[in-house]
């Protein structure tokens, strides 16, 4: 069990959770959200992204996704909440290159 007052005391971290985290939980500090898999419903998704942001406090959410999972509620999203949406392609397997004996490893 994690004790969510303490999370303050670290300067950097990260916080890995599944969809549980994203409902009813009122964790302060959160700054970015990376969403690793796009939330069904525009209404899961106010619900992740929720978690940043509060009190006027400024934050960022990145959303990764293949092509082929573009769907037509990610324009509801964007378009519901009003915010800027900034695509950056960008092709997984040339983010890491292996060179010589890496490869083999």
């Amino acid at each position: 069990m994690v004790d969510y007052k303490n999370l303050k005391k670290y300067v950097n971290f990260m916080f890995i959770s599944t969809n549980l985290l994203y409902r009813g939980i009122n964790c302060t500090g959160f700054t970015t959200i990376i969403n690793f898999d796009m939330p069904s419903t525009p209404t899961e998704y106010v619900h992740r992204c929720g978690r940043i942001g509060r009190i006027n406090n400024k934050g960022a959410v990145i959303n990764i996704f293949e092509k082929k999972d573009k769907r037509s509620y990610r324009k509801r999203i964007f378009k519901m909440l009003n915010v800027h949406v900034y695509d950056v392609d960008c092709y997984m397997n040339n983010l890491f290159t292996l060179k010589g004996n890496e490869k083999n490893s």
